[in-house]
């Protein structure tokens, strides 16, 4: 399932804090990727069927990914 970055609109505007004037649009832009992914993440592992639920080794390959991109 993909998860419109509309999503943004209703996660606590606190997550995404200001950056020096270089770093801002790269930065926020990151931080907002990274943020939906992690609602991904969420909504996937909260599905009704667990059959249907992502595996745990693809949550971990994620949030490595998420992690990756947060250090960049």
């Amino acid at each position: 399932m993909k998860i419109p970055v509309e999503i943004l609109e209703i996660m606590d505007s606190h997550l995404v804090m200001p950056f020096p004037k270089d770093q801002t649009r790269v930065m926020e832009n990151n931080i907002k990727e990274c943020l939906v992914m992690f609602a991904e993440i969420g909504v996937a592992c909260s599905e009704e069927f667990p059959t249907h639920r992502m595996l745990t080794k693809d949550v971990i390959v994620k949030l490595i990914e998420i992690k990756q991109k947060l250090l960049c």
